[in-house]
């Protein structure tokens, strides 16, 4: 796999035999290409995460790993490294406050876990997940992949809103304290495009419910003239 770097030029001059006709580009010049994805600066501003996807063709898929670059003064101080294995999927990665810790999407093997945390300094050592979190929110919930398709609210085809009625329920029997809302009028983009109050709102239900979870404030109220169903 050739080495990638975020700082690289857009193009290299070379010496061109005046007769050569140029290679044009491909379509299968597509197997080839380096993509890099979800870069994370680390508070120290020392290290730059990213997501290194390469095309499998062999396979006809694609491969996610997280490099690491080291930075000074806010340019690159030698070569971008592989953090993550190259046997196993590895993307979206995010910094912990004090830059200690690297969390990051990963399934790996039978494993359920879906996130993995790796130490950066330090003693270092294997990847591990977690199940010690106090509240999660989870937005455009997709549970059930087989009715996945076509089936959600126009336009969006996405994310189904049975799916996110699924995963409620599940929660439910597992007696897991839980909240569903539900917006009137809104799609998939409705934290990037929404109208403002139900933007607003859904922030407030989401910063309410991480007090009422970790803070033990009172549970986030129902707010009628916004959301046009609750459920707990």
């Amino acid at each position: 796999m050739r080495r990638p770097s975020l700082f690289s030029t857009l193009f290299v001059l070379l010496p061109v035999v005046a007769d050569a006709q140029p290679r044009g580009l491909r379509p299968t010049d597509f197997y080839r290409e380096v993509t890099i994805e979800d870069v994370a600066l680390r508070p120290q501003g020392d290290l730059v995460a990213f997501t290194v996807m390469t095309i499998v063709e062999k396979d006809n898929t694609r491969h996610r790993e997280i490099w690491l670059q080291p930075l000074q003064a806010g340019h690159a101080n030698g070569d971008a490294y592989r953090f993550t294995t190259q046997t196993e999927e590895s993307a979206s990665p995010s910094w912990s406050p004090d830059g200690m810790m690297l969390a990051f999407a990963s399934k790996r093997g039978k494993d359920e876990n879906t996130a993995w945390f790796a130490r950066v300094n330090g003693t270092g050592g294997e990847a591990f997940p977690t199940t010690r979190f106090a509240a999660a929110v989870t937005s455009r919930s997709i549970t059930n992949w087989e009715s996945w398709y076509g089936a959600s609210d126009a336009p969006d085809y996405r994310t189904p809103i049975a799916d996110g009625e699924q995963w409620f329920m599940a929660l439910k029997k597992r007696k897991v304290p839980v909240e569903m809302v539900r917006y009137p009028r809104s799609t998939h983009d409705l934290s990037r495009t929404g109208e403002p109050w139900l933007l607003v709102d859904r922030l407030e239900r989401i910063r309410s419910w991480f007090d009422y979870c970790l803070n033990q404030k009172p549970a986030p109220p129902s707010s009628p003239s916004t959301a046009s169903g609750v459920a707990r």
